[in-house]
């Protein structure tokens, strides 16, 4: 793309990218089923994994954190962000994250779209990130024992 257009226009191709991504019919705010000419709506797991893929999931901004946001900034009952909402979301990360805004969207705008690969759900990753309590060894390949972990304290 060109980088000359409006970077408001570019924000919003990306934020239609990850609506629809992995969904073969969008939704609306309160989960029917959108028709043709419904604006579409992102929701709090698709916005994680924006973030995650502009790099901007790290240091200040957790998981967590984006989901505090999300819910502050979404209507009652609904769970999902209109583009407007989602613009004021992102207004909430810069601060989080103290960087200014513009800052936050050439991040954003650096990021290709949605990808396939990256695990997204918590269960896919689950097994892969957390250590293994009864693994004898530890990450050099070393032998754990009882001893050791009190000589580490």
């Amino acid at each position: 793309g060109s980088s000359a257009e409006d970077p408001v226009v570019r924000l919003e191709r990306l934020f239609d990218a990850y609506c629809s991504f992995g969904n073969t019919r969008a939704r609306t705010a309160t989960g029917e089923v959108a028709r043709k000419g419904d604006a579409n709506r992102i929701d709090c797991s698709r916005f994680i994994k924006m973030l995650r893929e502009s790099s901007l999931l790290e240091g200040t901004l957790t998981q967590t954190g984006v989901e505090l946001i999300f819910s502050k900034v979404k209507q009652p009952k609904e769970r999902t962000l209109s583009f407007e909402r989602f613009l004021g979301a992102l207004s909430l990360v810069a601060d989080v994250k103290k960087v200014p805004p513009n800052e936050l969207t050439s991040s954003l705008l650096a990021n290709p779209g949605p990808q396939t690969n990256t695990v997204t759900t918590f269960e896919a990753g689950f097994e892969t990130k957390l250590p293994n309590k009864n693994d004898q060894y530890d990450r050099r390949g070393r032998r754990r024992s009882v001893v050791d972990a009190m000589d580490r304290k």
